[in-house]
C-alpha cells in the first residue's frame, strides 16, 4: 500500500520533493483528501499547530501514516518531542512502506526526542538538592551502593574488593614490549592528545594554571614562590655539592645516636617504614612504599597507585 494510490500527481510531485513544514505538509494532506481520500489506516486528531506538550489545544485530521510525517516535521520544527517514541517499530514500519523518503527524518526525530526525554529526566532525578548544593538522589544513590559493596562485596585476606582488585588488574594486563601497561599508556595520550596552537598538552596547560591559582599579594603564584623560596634555601653548597642547610639540619636531626653509633631517629623511621606493608593498586605487587613505588615507575605506571596495608 502507498500513498500515491490515493493523491492526486501534483500533490504526489511535491511530496516526492519531502517536504520538511509541517504547514505546508498538513495544506497538501487536506488538499489531497478532498479530491482522493485515502484508505487503508485510520485517521486521528492532530495537535497542530502546537503539540498537545506544548498546550495546544487546536487540531487537524490527518490519516494515520500522514499524522507521523507531520510529527516529524513538528518535532524538528519546533525543537520539542511531538512523536510516541514507544511506536517506533510500529510506525517505522508505516513509514518504510508508505513514505520510505521519511524514514531518513524519523531517524532524526526520534533521536533527538529520546535524547530531550534523556535529559529532562535527569533534571527531575536531580532536582532536589542537599544544603551542600549536591543531588539528594545522588547522594541516597551513592550511600546504598557502598552499603551493598560492604554487606555482600568478596574482600581479600587485607578486606581489599576482590572485584576492584580484578578490575585494575585485567585493565593493566597487556603490556607493550618494555612491560608497561597499554591502558596506561593510551590513557595518558589521550588525555594529552589535544593541543594548543604552541603545541603544548591543553590538560597539562590547564593543570599548570590550576596549579598556580593562587596567588600571594603580588600576585605571584604561591606554589612558585615556596619552590622558589626552597631553592634559595638550599642555594648554598659544601664540596660535595649538598645543601649546607640541608646538611646541618639532618645534622641535627641525628644528632642522638645508640650504642651502635647509629641515629636513634634514622633507626625508628626505618624501622617503621620497613614494617609497613603497602600494595600496588595495579598488580598487587606488595612490598616497602619505596619498592612499590619504584615498581610501578618500572612498569610504566603512576608512582602514587599504591595503598598501605598494614
Amino acid at each position: 500500500m502507498t500513498r500515491d494510490t490515493y493523491l492526486p500527481s501534483q500533490s504526489l510531485q511535491i511530496i516526492m520533493n519531502i517536504i520538511t513544514c509541517q504547514h505546508e505538509w498538513v495544506r497538501q494532506c487536506q488538499t489531497g483528501y478532498r479530491c482522493n481520500p485515502p484508505v487503508g489506516f485510520h485517521f486521528e486528531n492532530a495537535h497542530y499547530p502546537l503539540s498537545e506538550k506544548q498546550g495546544g489545544t487546536e487540531t487537524v485530521r490527518l490519516w494515520y501514516p500522514d499524522h507521523i510525517v507531520q510529527g516529524i516535521l513538528q518535532t524538528l520544527e519546533l525543537g520539542r518531542p511531538c512523536i510516541d517514541t514507544r511506536k517506533y517499530k510500529k510506525e517505522l514500519g508505516i513509514l518504510s512502506e508508505v513514505y520510505p523518503h521519511y524514514v531518513d527524518l524519523y531517524g532524526e526525530a526520534y533521536r533527538f526526542c529520546k535524547t530531550y526525554q534523556g535529559q529532562n529526566l535527569n533534571k527531575k532525578v536531580h532536582a532536589n538538592k542537599t544544603e551542600d548544593g549536591k543531588s539528594e538522589h545522588a547522594v541516597r544513590a551513592g550511600k546504598k551502593t557502598h552499603e551493598i559493596k560492604s554487606r555482600g562485596g568478596e574482600k581479600d585476606e587485607n578486606g581489599k574488593s576482590l572485584h576492584y582488585l580484578n578490575t585494575i588488574a585485567k585493565a593493566h594486563e597487556k603490556k607493550d614490549e618494555n612491560g608497561k601497561s597499554l591502558h596506561y599508556l593510551n590513557t595518558i595520550a589521550k588525555a594529552h592528545e589535544k593541543k594548543d596552537e604552541k603545541g603544548r598538552s591543553l590538560l597539562g596547560v590547564a593543570n599548570a594554571e590550576r596549579l598556580h591559582s593562587q596567588k600571594d599579594e603580588n600576585g605571584k603564584s604561591i606554589v612558585a614562590r615556596r619552590s622558589g623560596l626552597k631553592n634559595l634555601i638550599n642555594k648554598e653548597k659544601d664540596e660535595l655539592g649538598r645543601s649546607v642547610n640541608a646538611v646541618k639540619a639532618a645534622m641535627a636531626t641525628n644528632r642522638e645516636k645508640n650504642e651502635k653509633g647509629k641515629s636513634v631517629n634514622a633507626t625508628k623511621a626505618a624501622a617503621i617504614m620497613n614494617s609497613q606493608v603497602w600494595e600496588s593498586t595495579v598488580d598487587r605487587f606488595r612490598s616497602t612504599a619505596g619498592n612499590v613505588a619504584q615498581h610501578n615507575i618500572r612498569n610504566g605506571w603512576d608512582p602514587a597507585a599504591r595503598v598501605k596495608i598494614s
